[in-house]
């Protein structure tokens, strides 16, 4: 009987380690998503933007004041090779990891990064949404916003959406990625609405389950958020803007989101 009591406690002690090991993680990562988020207004406020007519020189129907802008197609930096074209940063460049140091041959590589989105809120003022995000393995590559699957970090991509059975729910559309689309979400992801910026949480994604429900599914792959959704007027099916895992992977690469109104 001693035994068996003393068996017992020595598990419950051993249960306690794996608790306390993730949430040590995840305090730290909470840590490194708030330094990594200063880190990136101060160099978007060091780096500066565009004038606005740049911002739409690609799609001139574009509105800076009502959608979002990957930063690193409007980050006012020299493009000797293209001066009067936007600047495609390389999604590897090493300010946008943090630490923004070198890291040694031979030691371990960089494992966060930041992203950012834009939006005119003045002729002086720019919403800035960052997301500081982890990759999850060295070799895993990401989807990109151009609709590839060879981005070397996790970083913001659209999704088009519609309203779903009520104000808190939004159901995926697969018009731009597919079927892929269905990898981008779980429960408590992050989304962004492309028309105002304003971050959403999501509470739970009811996926399709073809083997529930057979062929004609019933339930439609939705989004249950955790507040109303408020939708731009005249129009009934939108964009937001999500970090996908990495291409074959579930788990959610995010681990901040932050947003501030910038002056410039």
């Amino acid at each position: 009987m001693a035994t068996g009591i003393l068996g017992m406690g020595l598990v419950l002690i051993a249960m306690v380690f794996p608790v306390g090991i993730k949430l040590t993680g995840t305090s730290t990562e909470r840590t490194i998503g708030a330094i990594a988020a200063n880190e990136a207004f101060a160099k978007i406020q060091l780096w500066g933007i565009r004038d606005y007519d740049q911002w739409t020189k690609i799609n001139p129907t574009d509105d800076p004041f009502q959608m979002c802008f990957d930063y690193r197609h409007v980050v006012n930096l020299p493009n000797p090779a293209q001066p009067l074209n936007f600047i495609d940063v390389q999604s590897d460049w090493p300010e946008f990891q943090y630490p923004s140091i070198t890291i040694p041959a031979g030691q371990e590589p960089h494992k966060y990064h930041w992203s950012a989105l834009c939006r005119a809120v003045d002729a002086q003022q720019v919403q800035a949404t960052v997301f500081v995000t982890r990759r999850a393995g060295e070799g895993l590559l990401y989807y990109t916003q151009a609709g590839g699957q060879d981005g070397l970090w996790p970083s913001p991509v659209q999704v088009n959406v519609k309203m779903g059975g009520n104000s808190r729910e939004l159901e995926v559309l697969t018009d731009t990625w597919g079927t892929d689309v269905f990898g981008f979400f779980g429960d408590n992801s992050t989304i962004v609405a492309n028309h105002d910026g304003r971050i959403y949480r999501v509470l739970e994604y009811k996926a399709v389950n073809y083997e529930a429900v057979g062929d004609t599914p019933t339930i439609k792959n939705t989004l249950v958020l955790t507040e109303d959704w408020l939708p731009p007027l005249g129009l009934t099916s939108w964009t937001i803007w999500v970090v996908p895992p990495g291409v074959g992977s579930m788990r959610n690469p995010v681990i901040s989101v932050v947003q501030k109104t910038l002056t410039f």
